[in-house]
């Protein structure tokens, strides 16, 4: 029935593109700064994040609900969940400790969009506390709010990927670190932090704060075709 697979497509959605991003950082930042010793941290955060995600689809299977909007699993599902976001940012910043002095602006995108996904996960989870699930403007504005500021987050670590891979195959590392990826940067964390204006259609609010947050979401998509469109012109592509 749509009940059951709506919320099946929903988060294996959400899944993969979570997934996603974080593989990308976990590849390429042991290029960027490797540590000397490999950590059990990354294996742990990976049999556990892929386990608990088998389980939400069986829970699924099941018909077993409970969860809210795009985690739409029992909300028990979230603790491992958690533990496994954490040994993951363990994971990173014991590396992260090694970097660079000045490290590149994609390094910065890792790190923003890793912490701030832990922040918007545990907003998201709000609703699970009684003062906020006791009113329903409340706990629905939250939960919105918290799934767009979420989409900022993941679009961090895709981004600093995207970075990466542009200054390796464009062989400059200054492409990280002029002004416009900066500002691209800037930008991106005020699309994190603002960009939910457009989420929360379903509570009452003013429209200029929508037009204003669809606004900042859409101008981060033109800068970023433009440093793409800068790449492929100083390798001497066509496109």
């Amino acid at each position: 029935p749509f009940r059951q697979w709506r919320p099946m497509h929903v988060s294996a959605a959400l899944f993969w593109i979570i997934t996603g991003a974080t593989a990308g950082v976990m590849r390429y930042k042991d290029e960027v700064f490797p540590v000397r010793k490999a950590s059990v941290l990354r294996p742990l955060y990976l049999i556990l994040w892929i386990t608990t995600i088998i389980m939400v689809f069986a829970f699924y299977a099941f018909q077993r609900f409970g969860g809210r909007e795009y985690w739409e699993f029992p909300p028990i599902l979230c603790a491992p969940l958690l533990v496994a976001w954490l040994l993951l940012m363990a994971d990173y910043f014991r590396a992260w400790l090694r970097r660079a002095p000045d490290p590149p602006l994609y390094v910065w995108m890792w790190t923003t969009g890793i912490v701030f996904f832990l922040i918007t996960f545990l907003e998201q989870n709000l609703w699970q506390v009684p003062w906020f699930r006791d009113h329903y403007l409340r706990e629905v504005s939250v939960q919105w709010k918290s799934n767009g500021a979420m989409v900022g987050a993941w679009n961090q670590m895709i981004y600093g990927t995207a970075l990466y891979l542009m200054t390796v195959i464009g062989g400059d590392e200054g492409i990280a670190r002029g002004r416009k990826p900066f500002f691209f940067w800037l930008l991106g964390l005020s699309n994190l932090m603002f960009n939910w204006g457009h989420h929360i259609y379903n509570v009452p609010t003013a429209g200029w704060i929508r037009h204003l947050a669809y606004g900042i979401s859409m101008a981060e998509w033109i800068l970023f075709l433009n440093i793409i469109r800068g790449i492929v012109d100083s390798v001497g592509w066509t496109i």
